[in-house]
């Protein structure tokens, strides 16, 4: 677990570095969505990323002794995304902790809110618009790029605590499900 984590980081870290350095390319994606226009399924993507750094602080207050270090990187992915967060999971042992009820509570929230999210984005989403967008605005490439980094990561940490990890194979949705129903 240790090693695909680290696996994973570095590939994150190396593949961004690249893409930035050889491929960046401006299309303003940023200043769109930071005006909530653009495409819904562009939108949805950029809030989800808002979410998965809530699920993996559940997560964390769930099957973790949190540290200052651990709250500081969990509050920094919620601007740095899966290149604050990983770290964190690098070198962890879990441990069902003795939780809160609002812990399930919030879970549950991101879980609905993420389901309405994903249908906003899916049924009036334009498919063709989001991959022009992949291919040609770098901020939309690494933002898809880290989405799919923190799914894996979040089937990674679901596999050392639940039976169900195979769920978080659903992005965020799975592991927020998980989350709430454990």
């Amino acid at each position: 677990m240790r090693k695909s984590v680290l696996f994973l980081y570095i590939t994150l870290i190396l593949y961004t570095l690249i893409h930035l350095v050889f491929f960046f390319s401006n299309q303003g994606a940023l200043n769109s969505l930071l005006k909530l226009e653009g495409d819904p399924l562009l939108l949805t993507l950029f809030n989800l990323l808002g979410i998965y750094p809530l699920a993996f602080m559940i997560f964390s207050i769930k099957y973790m002794v949190m540290t200052k270090k651990a709250w500081i990187l969990l509050i920094l992915s919620f601007g740095l995304g899966g290149f604050a967060v990983t770290p964190l999971f690098i070198k962890r042992t879990y441990q069902r902790q003795k939780t809160e009820k609002y812990v399930s509570l919030l879970a549950l929230v991101a879980l609905v809110l993420s389901v309405m999210l994903l249908g906003f984005g899916l049924i009036l989403g334009d498919y063709q618009v989001f991959i022009d967008a992949f291919l040609t605005d770098s901020f939309i490439h690494i933002m898809t790029i880290d989405f799919i980094a923190l799914t894996i990561l979040s089937i990674l940490v679901s596999k050392q605590v639940s039976k169900q990890y195979l769920l978080s194979a659903i992005p965020l949705v799975g592991f927020l499900y998980m989350l709430f129903s454990e």
